[in-house]
């Protein structure tokens, strides 16, 4: 599958941990009415399956309240990107609070496990700094 994250459109990352297995994806893309990625992620140094979404639109409304059904705190916005790169925001769900947190960057693994949060698309890596 295309990887998501190397798309030019605006995108969400998070996690609804359904304990529903195989069938979570499948869950999560009846919930907001179009495909998402599964991918790897860590969020506060916590490994957890998370999805990867277009934001816009009706997708915003409809994946912010899937995560808001399964208690989740934040979604990670990547905006599309300008000049090559791709700024990115935690919005969070309580207050419905938007926070700039900095430029999504392309990472080894190594890299990577040096962070509390990251995300793995296939075999490549990525955090925000």
């Amino acid at each position: 599958m295309k990887r998501f994250l190397k798309s030019q459109s605006a995108l969400a990352i998070f996690a609804v941990n359904t304990q529903l297995g195989k069938k979570e994806q499948e869950y999560v893309e009846k919930q907001i009415g179009a495909p998402v990625k599964k991918v790897l992620g860590s969020y506060k140094g916590q490994q957890e399956t998370s999805y990867v979404a277009l934001w816009g639109g009706s997708y915003s409304a409809d994946v912010a309240a899937l995560c808001r059904k399964h208690n989740q705190e934040s979604i990670l916005i990547l905006n599309r990107p300008k000049n090559h790169k791709r700024t990115a925001n935690l919005f969070f769900l309580a207050g419905e609070k938007l926070e700039a947190i900095g430029t999504l960057k392309h990472v080894t693994v190594d890299q990577a496990m040096l962070h509390d949060g990251w995300t793995k698309d296939g075999g490549d890596y990525y955090v925000v700094e």
